[in-house]
């Protein structure tokens, strides 16, 4: 996922309640075993860093089951 600003491309910070619909979404895939990136690039006002800590701690509770260990071929 790439965000490109919510209002206006390249341009202002999301909302909380903004945020609070991404990390739902984000939330969806990573429980449907998705593999899950999120890129922020609306960095005209510096707002980047806000917006990813932002939504990085509305995920921190998530933590998807661990994929089982790596085990050795048989040889």
């Amino acid at each position: 996922m790439r965000l490109h600003g919510s209002r206006e491309l390249y341009a202002g910070g999301y909302l909380e309640d903004e945020l609070d619909a991404w990390a739902e979404e984000v939330e969806s895939w990573l429980a449907a075993g998705q593999d899950t990136y999120v890129y922020f690039d609306n960095d005209i006002d510096g707002r980047v860093p806000f917006d990813a800590t932002g939504l990085a701690s509305r995920l921190a509770h998530f933590r998807p089951a661990a994929p089982p260990p790596l085990t050795s071929p048989a040889t």
